[in-house]
């Protein structure tokens, strides 16, 4: 059963996967659908039979005004050598939006103790050339690029290439692709809306990239190796899922440990976790991410709780899209905040307001309150007893 503000049925859903995991009982999969920001929209996927799975689907329209992308730079000091660096360093480092997991790298304990990696197959960032196509291996000759532009093309390297950094469209194969952020992965899961993987029940969390008929890219993560959370996918479950969200190419990443989805949708605009990695929710090291850059949707207020108080009033916003609001003021007096949820906001009435708007200022914008504020007079503390006794004893003695 999905979710989506309404519940709906998806009967080709629970038929194709039933199919496919060979069981008689039914898929029962609940969706939790969310538009963290502009061009996005993030569909978290919870399955209770015939296992557990739990996954998420980033839904990205790279028509999108503001969107951009990125992926580890070269480490400059060490040629042939990449910093190894956490998807939530990464995506803090650089201040995107949304960050996941690229390439296979080398994760071995000596890598890991060193701090360095290489990564397994071409890599590109912002048209720098950081590693290269591993030659003479079919399985791993498999790539996304994303130009300048937001153009997304899936390839493989570029006959007769010496570089080692051309790729070949793999739906124009007279294209070649000079890459400007490239990643690669490996084993084609769709090619031309066609599943090339069959069903083979190693589970394992995953991660994976897929390009729709209709100009969307998709990122794909899914937990494994919890039992009490999501026991994985394999290469068929996964290639079903991306099909079903419209995917007619897709290719694996890494997975395993390496599977990791963040987003900057915090009050503060710091990145967090959004999968569940295994192992106690550590979050690995890894070789290279994808960065991507959106739009915060503009604030909006739609209520305010009191509607007039006194300096330091304790005031409850009500509203949408409140992450990353960086500044509260009444009637133009800044005012200390807390931002409680994407829908609400805490802040004290400041001293030095006066009756006037409420405005909330962030990454997306502004907005003000539909009503004014009305700010009372503080109220003075009462006056000693012994202060109004004298004072009635010398009116009475007059």
């Amino acid at each position: 059963m999905l979710c989506n503000a309404t519940t709906r049925r998806n009967l080709p859903l629970l038929v194709v996967l039933c199919a496919l995991f060979a069981l008689a009982i039914p898929v029962r999969a609940i969706d939790t659908i969310d538009y963290p920001f502009q061009g996005v929209r993030h569909i978290h996927r919870a399955v209770t039979a015939p296992r557990l799975l739990n996954m998420d689907i980033v839904e990205i329209d790279l028509t999108t005004p503001g969107l951009s992308f990125q992926t580890t730079e070269s480490n400059k000091d060490m040629a042939g050598k990449m910093k190894l660096e956490t998807t939530r360093a990464f995506v803090d480092r650089f201040h995107a939006q949304i960050g996941v997991n690229a390439n296979f790298f080398d994760n071995s304990d000596k890598a890991q103790a060193s701090g360095y990696t290489t990564l397994h197959g071409l890599a590109v960032s912002n048209g720098n050339q950081v590693s290269p196509w591993i030659v003479g291996n079919a399985s791993s000759n498999c790539g996304v690029n994303i130009s300048m532009t937001n153009q997304v093309t899936f390839i493989a390297p570029a006959p007769g290439d010496t570089t080692g950094y051309l790729g070949q469209s793999i739906t124009a194969p007279h294209e070649t692709i000079t890459s400007y952020n490239a990643i690669a992965g490996i084993v084609w899961l769709i090619r031309d809306g066609i599943i090339l993987v069959k069903p083979d029940g190693t589970l394992h969390p995953r991660t994976a990239l897929a390009k729709t008929a209709d100009n969307k890219l998709l990122l794909f993560t899914v937990d494994g190796r919890q039992p009490d959370w999501s026991l994985g996918m394999d290469y068929a479950e996964m290639a079903v899922t991306l099909k079903e969200f419209g995917a007619v190419l897709a290719v694996n990443m890494d997975g395993g440990g390496s599977t990791t989805l963040i987003f900057s949708d915090t009050a503060n605009g710091a990145g967090r976790l959004v999968n569940r990695p295994p192992y106690g929710l550590l979050e690995r090291r890894v070789g290279n991410n994808l960065a991507v850059f959106a739009r915060y949707f503009p604030p909006s207020i739609k209520g305010v709780m009191p509607e007039n108080g006194a300096i330091g009033t304790s005031v409850t916003i009500s509203g949408t899209h409140f992450q990353a609001i960086t500044a509260i003021s009444f009637n133009g007096t800044p005012a200390t905040f807390t931002v409680d949820t994407a829908g609400q906001i805490t802040a004290s009435v400041p001293a030095g307001a006066s009756t006037g708007p409420i405005r909330v200022t962030g990454a997306g914008g502004s907005a003000t309150s539909p009503a004014y504020f009305r700010c009372l007079n503080p109220l003075l503390p009462p006056k000693p007893a012994e202060t109004r006794l004298a004072r009635s004893a010398v009116r009475v003695g007059r």
